[in-house]
């Protein structure tokens, strides 16, 4: 998150876009090569009793039920709609607003990168944090207003220190939430539950990039 952002901004000014996009696909043989190495141990049989859809919806029903859950994923859907996507907007920031090149912008994904490192840090530091619920909520402000603000900013260094901010606030954030979904869900639905946390994350951060 660090490293590899300013080392792509040199690769973008060296090589260019599509350059870049090549390395970023070779870099994956490594990871392919990784989990080509992971042996898995033999699924235990299932039953039959149920079929994927009715475990599905059982999983639906469960998290609705429990309104922690529910308010916990609607946020995460929220920030990941119309938060998360500001990274889309940052190549523009830096070349019509920053007016930096692909050095700079480098810089600029490096600081929120820095940011999602310290997030990290604080985390493991912090253990389990009291009123996590709380702490989600203010996490989630400091996100959203630090967002605002680095629309507003024509000063290189202010947006940096505010993409760290993004960065710190956004991992604090998420790694609570994903820890309270685990907490709070039972071992027999704990898999449904957290499949339906990455849809909220990943799954409507490109549509949020579209709107």
């Amino acid at each position: 998150r660090i490293v590899g952002p300013t080392l792509g901004g040199l690769a973008m000014a060296a090589l260019g876009v599509a350059g870049n996009f090549f390395l970023n696909g070779v870099s994956f043989v490594a990871v392919i090569f990784a989990l080509r190495k992971i042996h898995y141990p033999p699924p235990e049989p299932d039953d039959g009793s149920a079929t994927m859809w009715q475990k599905l919806a059982d999983g639906l029903r469960y998290v609705y039920d429990r309104q922690e859950m529910m308010t916990l994923i609607t946020l995460v859907g929220l920030a990941s709609t119309f938060g998360i996507p500001y990274l889309m907007f940052i190549p523009l920031f830096a070349r019509d607003i920053l007016h930096v090149r692909e050095t700079g912008l480098g810089l600029l994904m490096a600081f929120s990168g820095l940011g999602a490192f310290l997030g990290a840090l604080t985390i493991a530091w912090m253990g389990r944090a009291k009123r996590r619920g709380r702490f989600v909520v203010t996490a989630g402000v400091v996100f959203f207003v630090a967002i605002i603000l680095f629309c507003f900013s024509t000063s290189f260094a202010l947006s940096s220190a505010l993409l760290m901010v993004i960065g710190y606030s956004m991992v604090l954030m998420v790694a609570t939430v994903t820890a309270l979904l685990q907490h709070l869900s039972g071992d027999e639905m704990r898999g449904r539950v957290m499949s339906m946390y990455a849809t909220a994350f990943l799954g409507f951060a490109p549509l949020g990039s579209l709107l």
